[in-house]
């Protein structure tokens, strides 16, 4: 099945925010993140006359993210935030709570960023597919191409070491 117009539009509207929410936590860089987030679409709309419903568009459309990330990773290592000016911009606003509370919570952002770099880069990769993408574990397998008993020991473990790390937080 070719995707007409109006079917590209719901991809793009259910699964637009999540994409770029994903690829965000990999690449670190919000203008980046739109980037690829865009150029993800743009390649499924590229592609929409050979594409064949074989599954979920959006295991296909986070397929395509990941080749996405993985080739922006290749020509340029991952930057993290250089000082807080840069990472408060990344940070979603939050027009409510007092300024301990924004205080607290930014804390917790940089203990979980800190937390998550000790992680290998399939457990992170697992991760940020499963709670950012709200992807199946199957779908995970898929996209990255791993067996689903190692996508779940992977996922266990990531998540086994963020609690030992982020116990007063958790």
């Amino acid at each position: 099945m070719v995707p007409d117009d109006e079917l590209f539009a719901q991809w793009v509207n259910l699964y637009g925010s999540r994409i770029q929410a994903y690829i965000q936590s990999r690449v670190y860089d919000l203008a980046t993140a739109e980037d690829l987030a865009q150029e993800t679409f743009f390649r499924a709309w590229s592609a929409r006359k050979t594409y064949q419903e074989q599954g979920s568009p959006k295991k296909y459309l986070f397929c395509i993210a990941e080749r996405l990330i993985i080739d922006y990773r290749r020509k340029k290592r991952p930057t993290f935030f250089e000082n807080d000016e840069v990472q408060s911009a990344c940070e979603p606003v939050d027009k409510e709570g007092s300024a301990e509370e924004k205080l607290v919570l930014t804390e917790n952002i940089q203990k979980l960023r800190s937390a998550m770099e000790t992680l290998t880069e399939v457990q992170q990769k697992t991760l940020m597919l499963r709670f950012y993408g709200q992807l199946s574990f199957a779908e995970i397998s898929e996209i990255i191409d791993m067996p689903l008993g190692t996508v779940l020991s992977h996922c266990h473990r990531a998540l086994e070491k963020l609690r030992g790390i982020l116990g007063d937080i958790y």
